[in-house]
Formats: structure tokens, sequence, C-alpha cells
């Protein structure tokens, strides 16, 4: 996906602090946060941030940029016995609160063992065990917060596991026990087409940030205006999503009762509390099946309000205009797992040709069970016909089932003949499994079909 977005912000720097408890210590009033983009990918072994210093043994841990949380690399501590990373915050920051961070588990093999320990009177206290609290899946999906009784002069984060898996960690927060506020809001505009076929469509993300974590605030209403030259016949639902801390809608689920409101507005009403940190929201709408693919969908959003009683006005983002589109085929859909590496053309009638894997059993590539599909359209892609496999090599699991794919479609403005080429791999033998000689059973073949009849035949 792509944003365009505006911000508004009242805290410049989330870890700066005005007010000092004693000389030379500065007591946060706000969260510390410190990420991994400003280290090297590789092998890990000391990172100093704004609030703090990383350090790990040769072989103990690497930052990656394969994962992420936020922004574009993250912390992955190896697996094996006791691989540790220690943290030391910054002498000049006294916070007790809680320590907060993003985790993910690579593996459900075990041995698995993961801790926190602060160090108290020079000994190593643990202050989480993370065994169970850790889960595997992608997306970061264990969101952990550690209460810490004092300030924190050393972490240390150590993980147990098979070797080649581990832990990954991003997103580190110290939080302060302070009251919860609103420390800014952000509107994105996302630039993707509005589909139809599919349940939700993406219009805005609203990412509230937050500082503290006692007496949380919750999300009562959120209202949003659509526009462009969409007619109202065209929406089938209009709603509010949240993906809590991951800014990924793919995260997103529906939150609570939706209502018309005021002048036109969709609402949400209900109660999502925030956590601290970066909050994500999102308006997405369903269109109907008979929507005009040629209008256009644009969104803003009006207002929110919090159970503080605050209503904030964020300004609208970079205007974006939503093309509408039809989602042609879709995972699952006829029984076929997965369909990818599209291609499309137009015939000489104006016909749209659409090709494209059928995945029947999984979403790998060759070698595997994959035929050739074409969908055609003789209405612009307003609608189009069911999908039918065009190139179907065989069955044999002895064969691998004679997988054929990627595919490519064009077009003989002379002739008017569609063309389209494959690559079909009999048993093993595309890209390493690919051997000696020019026969199926030695190498893969570059197979072709073609349609003399505007792809009714083939």
């Amino acid at each position: 996906m792509i944003f365009a977005h505006t911000t508004f912000r009242w805290l410049s720097f989330a870890w700066l602090s005005a007010m000092a408890w004693q000389p030379g210590v500065v007591a946060a009033a706000e969260t510390l946060t410190t990420g991994f983009e400003q280290a090297k990918p590789g092998d890990f072994r000391e990172l100093n941030s704004p609030i703090g210093t990383w350090r790990a043994e040769t072989g103990h841990a690497e930052v990656t940029a394969k994962f992420h949380h936020t922004g574009k690399q993250c912390l992955h501590i190896y697996g094996g016995n006791e691989r540790q990373v220690e943290f030391v915050p910054s002498a000049a920051i006294r916070m007790p609160g809680h320590l907060v961070f993003q985790a993910e588990r690579w593996t459900n093999r075990s041995p698995f063992a993961f801790r926190v320990d602060q160090q108290l009177d020079g000994k190593w206290v643990e202050i989480f065990n993370g065994d169970k609290a850790v889960v595997v899946g992608r997306g970061f999906k264990s969101r952990v917060k550690i209460p810490l009784k004092t300030s924190p002069k050393r972490l240390r984060f150590t993980c147990t596991s098979p070797a080649r898996s581990g832990v990954l960690i991003d997103g580190v927060a110290l939080m302060p026990a302070a009251p919860q506020k609103i420390a800014g809001i952000t509107v994105d505009a996302v630039q993707v087409p509005g589909l139809l076929g599919l349940e939700t469509n993406p219009l805005l993300r609203v990412s509230v940030g937050t500082t503290g974590a006692l007496k949380p605030i919750a999300l009562t209403e959120a209202a949003a205006l659509v526009g462009g030259s969409i007619v109202e016949k065209d929406l089938v639902a209009v709603q509010w999503l949240a993906s809590g801390t991951s800014p990924k809608f793919s995260d997103a689920i529906p939150l609570g009762e939706h209502l018309p409101g005021k002048n036109g507005s969709h609402l949400f009403n209900g109660k999502q509390m925030l956590v601290a940190g970066e909050n994500y929201f999102w308006l997405s709408v369903k269109l109907s099946a008979h929507a005009d693919i040629d209008h256009t969908i644009t969104a803003s959003c009006a207002y929110l309000k919090f159970s503080d009683g605050k209503i904030h006005k964020p300004q609208a983002a970079t205007g974006v205009v939503h093309r509408l589109g039809v989602a042609v085929r879709q995972g699952g859909q006829g029984g076929v797992h997965t369909c990818r590496i599209p291609g499309l053309a137009t015939t000489t009638k104006g016909t749209l040709i659409g090709v494209y894997d059928l995945r029947n059993r999984s979403g790998g590539d060759l070698p595997g069970d994959i035929d050739v599909g074409m969908s055609r359209s003789t209405d612009g892609g307003q609608s189009w016909e069911p999908a039918r496999a065009i190139m179907d090599m065989g069955r044999d699991a002895k064969w691998r089932y004679d997988g054929i794919g990627d595919p490519a479609v064009l077009v003989d403005r002379n002739t008017g003949t569609i063309w389209v080429a494959a690559t079909w791999s009999h048993g093993n033998r595309s890209w390493v499994g690919s051997g000696p000689g020019m026969k199926p059973h030695e190498t893969g073949q570059l197979m072709l079909v073609r349609s003399d009849d505007d792809g009714v035949t083939w």
C-alpha cells in the first residue's frame, strides 16, 4: 500500500522531558521508544540509541530487514542455548513504569524459553516469563507489557530454542507511570483501488499516538465522509476497523456498532481502548457487485471522540481518489488455493483476457499442482466469465502433477490471434531441478496455446 499523509503533533519527541527529580537526572514524562533502524543488517554487537545502548556477543543476535513490526528492521535473537541481548537505558533516564515491545516466536518446536531479567542490586531478577506468552505467527502477534517497579538500569533478554529459530523483537518502549494522553493523530490516505467482490477495501488509516499507561483512554466515536462520483447504491457497507499496534490492514478487525451520522457521515459508536504507543484505525468500504467501475471514491475523517471528552478534528490527508475495479480471482475460489502471476491483454475486438496460475493445492511455485487459468470480459472489465483452465498438462502425482504456470499473454494485432505462453515442469524440472537435455523429463518446457476466436476456445 502507498500512503499519503498529514500529521499534527503536540509533542515533537517522545523521549524528551523537562522535569528533573535531582541534578543530572531526567524524569521522563513521555514514552521512550527505540527501534533498530540505525543498525546495519547482519550480526548484531552494539547499538547506541537516544534512550540507551543495546549489546550482544557475536553469534547471539542479528538485525534483519526481512521482518519488522514498524519501520524496516527488527532484532532477531538467534535460536540455540541462552542467546542473550542486553539493554542499558541512558543514565539520565529515571522512569518506573512499563517495558513494552512486540515479539514473535519462530517455531513451535521444543525446547522454547524466553525471559526478560532486570538487574537489581547487582543480581539478575526475572521480570517476565514468555515461554507461553510469546506465540508463533507472522506479524509480531505478541504484545509484551512488563511493569517496572523501579527505574531499569540494565535489562536482559534471553532465548533458548532450536537452531535456526529464536525470537523477533521490535518496537521497544519504556512507558512512564503516568496517565495516558493523546500525543498526536495522523491520517493516511491509502492509495489502492476499491474492488468489487472484496469484503473490505481500505480508504483511510488513522494513527492515534499515546503516552503513559495509567487510566487508559478509549475511542468512543469516529466519523468519516465518503465522496467522489460513487453513488449510494454502489455502497453495501462503510465501516471502521482497528488493527491495534499493527500498521497492517491484514490485522484489522471491525469495530462495534456503525450508524449513519450527520451530513451523510458514517459513524462508529462504541468503546475501543487505546494502548500506549501507536493505535491504528481504518475506514473501509464494501462495494455492491453491480457498482459502476467507472466511478471513483474519496474519504476523509471528520472527527474522533475519546472517553476523556475531547473531540479531535484531524487535518485531512492529501487528496487521494480511489478508482474502482473487480477482484477477478480470490484465494480459495472454486476450490483453488491461490491464483498468482497475472497477465492481462486487450484483444482486437476490445475483449479483456486475463491469465494466471491456478495453484490448486497450495500457494507454492512450480513444481506442483498448477494449471493456467483464463478469465474473459466483454464489457471492459465490469463483469467476467467464469474462470477456465486453458493449459493443463496432467494430474499424475508421480510427476508432481505436471504443473504448468507463470503465463504471459500476447495479442497479434494483425491476425487477432491470442497467444499464451507458460512453463511446464514434468516433475521437478524447474530451477535447480533442470538438467541437461531438451526433453520433458530432462528440463522445463515452454508451452504455447492460442485462440483464433477472441478467447472463446483455445
